[in-house]
C-alpha cells in the first residue's frame, strides 16, 4: 500500500516533468532561434550572442 502510494507519486512527478519538457519543446519549435551552423535550437540569449558576435565580428 505504502510502495504503491509511493510510486503513484513517481509517476505524477514524470509526468509533469515530461509536460514541461514537450512545453518547452514546442516553444522551441515556434521560435525560429537555430544555430546557423548546426540548426540545433538555441535559447534566445544564446542567438543574440551568436547574431551580436558575427556583426560585431564584422566590423
Amino acid at each position: 500500500e505504502a510502495l504503491t502510494k509511493r510510486y503513484m507519486h513517481r509517476i505524477k512527478d514524470l509526468e509533469r516533468k515530461n509536460r514541461n519538457l514537450e512545453n518547452l519543446n514546442d516553444a522551441l519549435a515556434k521560435s525560429d532561434y537555430r544555430h546557423p551552423k548546426t540548426g540545433k535550437f538555441i535559447s534566445k540569449k544564446d542567438y543574440v550572442k551568436l547574431m551580436r558576435e558575427k556583426y560585431d565580428g564584422a566590423n
